[in-house]
């Protein structure tokens, strides 16, 4: 508390940052790499990389997290060759 000297009033000192004199943290940025870097680090194959960006509408340079790589990676490589739901390849197959 600093006094006023014209009225002799006390008066709280208030920083004009805002922030009460402490230190505000950032938020935690996420690790972003490019997609090719992703590719490299986890070393995903050509044809697969290739089919993964088709997938997914990606083009070179695109920056993302590891984990939304690897859940899309994820999700393509668990999806069935000939692109048919499960219920359809039944049908098709019964024929």
């Amino acid at each position: 508390m600093e006094k006023d000297t014209r009225s002799g009033d006390e008066k709280k000192v208030v920083p004009l940052n805002g922030t009460g004199g402490q230190k505000k943290t950032a938020p935690a940025v996420p690790d972003m790499k490019t997609i090719e870097e992703l590719k490299k680090s986890l070393q995903v194959s050509d044809p697969v990389f290739a089919g993964l960006m088709m997938a997914n509408g990606w083009a070179e340079g695109l920056r993302m997290t590891e984990a939304e790589f690897k859940k899309a990676l994820d999700k393509w490589l668990s999806r069935p060759v000939h692109g048919r739901s499960d219920q359809k390849s039944q049908k098709a197959g019964e024929k």
